[in-house]
């Protein structure tokens, strides 16, 4: 990864993991797996590995140097990749025929709520002085709180609005 910035790094991760991933999850229905299970198998991973990472680097990271930390948050992203066998797929579990709307919703969603928390992480890091305590650890409790939804409530039976 010399000479790459992270943005590199986690392009290149997304671009190598992906395909694992896939190929992964595709051998693991063929062994007889639950979908519902491997979904949550799967976005499970993604939260709480990327959790733990961010709470690494919370409590670790002016320790680890920049090499550390920067390694600790492509290993985020790298796990996260594992939602594209988890929560990317429910949506075409649910409904085939509505899949890209669920998608859309639900993205839409995602990208909308926290907009207003960037200002509440703003003011965490100028009262804490802390990216660990301001952004990792907010970061870090959400992703748990994600993870413990979705592995709780998650269920990729099809619905009878797909046959509307």
């Amino acid at each position: 990864m010399m000479g790459l910035s992270l943005e590199d790094a986690v392009v290149v991760e997304g671009a190598l993991a992906s395909p694992l991933v896939g190929q992964l999850a595709d051998k693991l229905l063929k062994d007889g797996w639950d979908v519902s299970s491997l979904r949550r198998v799967f976005q499970g991973t993604a939260f709480f590995g990327g959790a733990v990472c961010m709470l690494l680097n919370a409590f670790l990271g002016p320790s680890l140097g920049t090499v550390g930390q920067v390694a600790l948050l492509v290993a985020a992203t790298t796990l996260k990749s594992a939602d594209r066998a988890g929560l990317f797929c429910t949506h075409a579990d649910l409904s085939p025929r509505y899949a890209g709307a669920l998608l859309a919703l639900s993205s839409t969603a995602g990208a909308i709520a926290p907009i207003p928390v960037i200002e509440f992480i703003g003011k965490l890091i100028d009262e804490t002085g802390s990216f660990g305590w301001g952004l990792f650890v907010p970061i870090a409790i959400a992703q748990i709180i994600g993870g413990l939804v979705y592995v709780t409530t998650a269920d990729c039976e099809r619905q009878e609005f797909d046959n509307l």
